[in-house]
């Protein structure tokens, strides 16, 4: 899939999407959506190059969606989304969040 492609259906998606997270299958990334995962081809690295700026690297396995952000935890290093997910944050990327 082009990344365009993959820019188009972020954009229509974005709402719902909490976060996207390396998988453990080799080049692969799953996007994490209220009720629902998608597992793809592609890289944290290139989806942070492609997506718009509501989209924050905050560790080097996560993507956060700042829309869907409920609370930071920045002593425990830990981000809180909307629906009651979890997120690891590194202590170097904090300042983007």
């Amino acid at each position: 899939v082009p990344l365009s492609m993959i820019t188009l259906i972020f954009c229509s998606l974005c709402p719902v999407i909490l976060k996207i997270a390396k998988s453990s299958n080799i080049h692969k990334v799953i996007l994490h959506a209220k009720g629902r995962q998608i597992e793809f081809s592609s890289s944290i690295k290139k989806l942070t190059s492609t997506l718009s700026g509501n989209f924050v690297r905050c560790h080097r396995s996560f993507l956060v969606n700042k829309n869907n952000i409920k609370e930071v935890d920045a002593k425990n290093r830990i981000i809180y989304f909307t629906n009651g997910e979890t997120c690891l944050m590194s202590t170097r990327m904090m300042k983007g969040l």
